[in-house]
């Protein structure tokens, strides 16, 4: 039976979105209903808010949640009523080749559980779209049982919530690549998710973490998570310069976190030319190229993205969401507002105008 929730809606591009009740299904064969208690405004959100990527309307965004399971459908074995959750991003079958390899994080069954059709929602009769299959900004969402994973039940919701996106996309590429004490390390953009890769740079012990952004307001709090030097590009003449006269020969791990193809650019050419790997987290508008010398490769240095950071929802989040429980990952201090869901889009206004650093809708 159809059950009654509230949602912030999108109708289209750079219009705001609209608290409406809408009508959420059942969960069916392999899927749970949770009952969202946080849920983070993350930049992709805002990038198909002004219309940088496509979605479908009317739907309700977001991706970034924690909760707690309210039912199960048929087939679910491994999650009950009143479990503790953080859905994800990416599924986790366990069973297809790319799951099973060890290799990636890009379950084969990425499609079936992300296209459009994958949608709970109506209004009237009429299906409303969510995006990559969840709709996080609702007070409950149904989703597949294999995108959800038991998290400890002493992490707060909002820190959870965080852990999902933003916390596992910066500290898991860290980890994925191997940064150590030897690294020499440079984060273009201190968002949500840069500033977890300073942070997961600085527990690995990397000797140097340089931060790069436009607003100075980011150094403090990237100083408080183990940051070693900042760099405004608006306040130098070339940032590649900036860090090769810090690293001598370039960072050894450069991170691109905002999604721009001149940063992602600038980022290549500030990484070390002979071993250093720059990877590309940052989500870049649908339809952007990159271009870069083809000498700036050949000596040696890679380049590559990397999704979520390469975390796996069922088998590794719960471990870095009991990390923030038990106080070795800081996600509190990243936390710099909490709204209610009226509030959505006072959330956004703040994140175009760089006044907050991950703003937190919470349910009662």
């Amino acid at each position: 039976m159809p059950m009654k929730i509230k949602a912030a809606v999108f109708h289209g591009p750079n219009q705001p979105l609209t608290i409406e009740t809408l009508e959420l299904d059942d969960p069916g064969p392999g899927e749970v209903l949770v009952k969202i208690k946080a849920t983070g405004l993350c930049h992709t959100d805002l990038h198909i808010i002004e219309g940088h990527q496509p979605q479908p309307v009317p739907a309700v965004l977001g991706h970034e949640s924690a909760g707690v399971v309210v039912a199960v459908g048929p087939d679910v074995s491994d999650l009950r009523e009143g479990d503790h959750v953080v859905p994800f991003l990416l599924p986790e079958c366990g069973v297809c080749p790319n799951c099973q390899s060890g290799k990636t994080n890009i379950c084969l069954k990425i499609g079936e559980r992300t296209g459009t059709d994958f949608s709970r929602l109506s209004r009237n009769g009429q299906r409303i779209h969510t995006f990559v299959g969840m709709g996080t900004f609702a007070d409950h969402m149904v989703i597949a049982a294999d995108r959800v994973a038991k998290v400890s039940e002493h992490a707060s919701f909002e820190g959870a919530c965080y852990a999902s996106c933003g916390g596992a996309t910066g500290i898991g590429s860290v980890r994925r690549h191997d940064v150590d004490r030897e690294a020499l390390v440079a984060v273009f953009g201190l968002g949500g998710v840069g500033l977890n890769v300073v942070q997961g740079a600085a527990l690995a012990g990397a000797q140097v973490i340089i931060g790069v952004d436009t607003n100075d307001a980011k150094e403090a709090v990237a100083r408080k998570l183990g940051l070693t030097h900042f760099i405004n590009p608006d306040k130098v003449e070339s940032v590649a310069a900036e860090i090769m006269a810090i690293t001598v020969m370039g960072a050894t791990h450069s991170f691109e976190c905002i999604g721009a193809p001149a940063v992602m650019r600038e980022a290549i050419a500030a990484t070390n030319a002979f071993y250093g790997r720059c990877t590309i987290i940052g989500v870049a508008p649908s339809g952007s190229e990159l271009t870069t010398p083809v000498q700036q490769l050949s000596m040696g240095k890679t380049v590559g993205g990397l999704l979520m950071g390469g975390v796996k929802a069922r088998s590794g989040l719960p471990s870095l969401v009991s990390e923030y429980a038990e106080g070795r990952v800081n996600f509190d201090d990243l936390i710099s507002h909490r709204l209610k869901l009226d509030e959505i889009n006072e959330g956004f206004a703040m994140m175009k105008q760089g006044l907050s650093t991950r703003t937190v809708i919470l349910f009662d």
